[in-house]
């Protein structure tokens, strides 16, 4: 598969995975195929709404980013593991 196809098959597996969540904005952050294991690993962002619906902070402050890693299978598209991936602020 090309890497348009690899980050199409991401985005759409976090979409339906957190289908029953308020999550949005949701983009690509990285790519990487590994040339040995032929698996495309995807980190795709988005905002979760964890706030308090109406809040004066929520109207306030950006949503947080929460990334996840997609690990698919370059042969047949299979959806190996999705992972949370922390991303450290620089201080």
């Amino acid at each position: 598969m090309d890497v348009r196809h690899a980050v199409e098959m991401a985005k759409k597996h976090v979409a339906e995975t957190f289908a029953d969540e308020p999550i949005h904005q949701i983009g690509l952050e990285e790519i990487e195929l590994d040339p040995d294991s032929r698996v495309w690993s995807v980190t795709i962002g988005f905002a979760r709404e964890w706030r308090e619906p109406g809040s004066l902070m929520r109207s306030l402050t950006p949503s947080p980013r929460t990334y996840k890693v997609v690990r698919i299978n370059d042969a047949d598209g299979a959806i190996q593991s999705t992972k949370h991936r922390d991303i450290l602020s620089a201080a």
